[in-house]
Parts: C-alpha cells; structure tokens; sequence
C-alpha cells in the first residue's frame, strides 16, 4: 500500500500504521526524499506508529509511506478451452483477496514474479499443457534468493472492500496451438 499525506514542518512526525501492515517491509520518503532513520513503536494495544524528525523544517510537508500488508495477495486464475486442433481459447484472471483492510478507490498494480529467477526464466510446462501450446526448457533444480519481476499487471483504481474476493480478466484471446 502507499499512503501519502500532508504534516506541519519543524515538528517530528508520528504516524499510525493499519494493524495489517507489515512494518519490515516499510519505506517512508519525505518531499520524495527517503528517510533514513526512523523508529517503530508497538504499544500494548498491537497499534504500531512511526517517528522520525523532520526532514525539511518549514511549510508543510508531503509523507509518503509505503508497505505490505498480511491478508492481501492475488492468484493467477487459467481456463483453457479446445476449439480445434490448431485453436484453443485462453482466459487469465486475476483472483484478489483482500483480508486486510477496506481500499477505497486505490491503484491497484499485481506484480508476478518468482524468487531467484534469473531474467528470462521460464518454468517448465506440465504434459498436459504440452498437448496444446509449446514446450518450454527445465528451470533450474532450486530457486532461491530475490525476487526477478517478470510482469506488472496495472488494474487500475479500484476498491476493494475487506474480506472480500475480486476475480479481474486479464486476457480472454483465441490462439494458435500446436502438438
């Protein structure tokens, strides 16, 4: 999530995060420079805020803080249809969990990767799958380590309501197939 807003300069700032945010995963900028140095602070409600001093000391001052959040995630959804020999139709979806907290008209971006994948990666196909589309060469015996993003799906502005389930079609396309 990203949340932006605005504070009075001079003063340190103290900001509340949602309980489902992950706060290892924080980045705070501050007039589009990153703080440094912050503190967290848990109190013995579960609430979780963020201090740090100001960055810049006069006029306001526009916060940006962003962060994961447990109990957001999204599922790559495939239907394949046989039409022929040589066509098939694909439908990709994005099926979105939202257990975390109520967004209202937020930009919602899905991001799908696979840890330690080396660019150009491609994971191998099952038999079935290559009955009907290509066949792809053996990754790797192990991936570990970080993420290489392969593909940014841009939703768009979105709400989504907490505990709530949304399935977005992402591709829905009659193709060429072959044995």
């Amino acid at each position: 999530l990203r949340d932006e807003l605005t504070v009075p300069g001079g003063v340190a700032a103290r900001i509340a995060l949602p309980p489902s945010a992950m706060s290892d995963s924080l980045i705070v900028t501050e007039g589009g420079e990153r703080v440094r140095a912050y503190r967290l602070a848990t109190a013995e409600t579960g609430q979780t805020t963020v201090t740090w001093d100001a960055l810049q000391a006069d006029g306001p001052r526009e916060i940006a803080l962003e962060y994961l959040v447990a109990g957001a995630g999204w599922t790559p959804r495939y239907d394949l249809d046989v039409l022929a020999e040589d066509r098939v139709r694909l439908g990709f979806d994005a099926e979105i969990h939202n257990q975390a907290l109520d967004l209202s008209d937020v930009d919602v971006r899905l991001v799908a990767g696979m840890p330690g994948a080396e660019p150009g990666y491609q994971p191998a196909m099952t038999m079935t799958q290559m009955n009907v589309a290509y066949n792809i060469a053996q990754p790797p015996a192990a991936v570990s380590g970080p993420v290489a993003i392969n593909h940014v799906y841009d939703i768009g502005s979105q709400t989504l309501r907490r505990g709530e389930t949304v399935r977005w079609n992402l591709l829905y396309a009659d193709l060429e197939a072959r044995r």
